[in-house]
């Protein structure tokens, strides 16, 4: 019989800490993924959610 995982709940903070993290120079985001637990498809969806343009600089630089 298998067994279903049961869904993690990201809070705002953790989207955005991985959001943000994934935009630092030099950060590899399918390494950051892997190492959160989240998909490549995910961290795009939560920059679509956080209405932060691809691409751009970090937001606390601005």
């Amino acid at each position: 019989m298998s067994q279903s995982k049961k869904r993690r709940q990201w809070s705002a903070a953790d989207k955005m800490r991985i959001v943000l993290a994934g935009m630092e120079a030099g950060t590899e985001v399918s390494e950051l993924c892997r190492v959160e637990g989240i998909s490549p498809t995910q961290d795009y969806s939560w920059k679509k959610q956080l209405r932060i343009p691809l691409g751009s600089p970090d937001p606390a630089h601005r």
